[in-house]
Parts: structure tokens; C-alpha cells; sequence
């Protein structure tokens, strides 16, 4: 006989009046921050209890950091080249 993984509305179906709450609660944070299938973001977090929330907020924001360089490729790469040298470096003595 094959597993029958439950939908999400069947899943959420069988949760505790207070894990009903707090998984309201935090699909209306992912989807607030647009995250892709927040469903399931927030399915791990509460059957697992791996800090989903946290872990979409660190890599939306290094993202953003990420995709802005790219974006800004010439700035970033003229800033840097500002502060290069042709000369190589000194060596430190002890």
C-alpha cells in the first residue's frame, strides 16, 4: 500500500487549536514576504521544528545583497580596482 502524504488542508486539519494559531500565524509572515510555496516553509516549521522563518528572512536579505552587485557590477568592480595597487605587497617580517 502506497503513503499518502496529506495536502496541507488535510495536514492542518489534524493540528491542535494552537498549532492552528501559530501556523496561521506564520504563513501570513511568509506570505507577507513573498515567499515561493509558503505552505511548505511553514509545514517544516512546525512538523520539524527547524527555524524556516528565520532561514527565509537571512537568505531574502543576502539575496537582495547579492542580486544589488549584479546589478551594480560596474560601481562595485570601479570601487574596488580604486583601491588596487600595481605595486605588489610588502612582506610583513616577524
Amino acid at each position: 500500500m502506497a503513503y499518502h502524504y496529506p495536502t496541507y488542508a488535510e495536514w492542518f486539519e489534524g493540528l491542535s487549536d494552537v498549532d492552528k494559531a501559530r501556523t496561521a500565524a506564520l504563513l501570513a509572515q511568509f506570505e507577507a514576504g513573498k515567499a515561493h510555496e509558503a505552505e511548505e516553509w511553514v509545514r517544516s516549521e512546525i512538523e520539524e521544528g527547524i527555524a524556516q522563518l528565520a532561514r527565509f528572512v537571512l537568505l531574502k536579505h543576502v539575496w537582495c545583497r547579492i542580486d544589488s552587485w549584479a546589478n551594480e557590477s560596474d560601481r562595485w568592480i570601479a570601487d574596488a580596482l580604486r583601491y588596487t595597487s600595481d605595486e605588489p605587497p610588502t612582506r610583513l617580517e616577524p
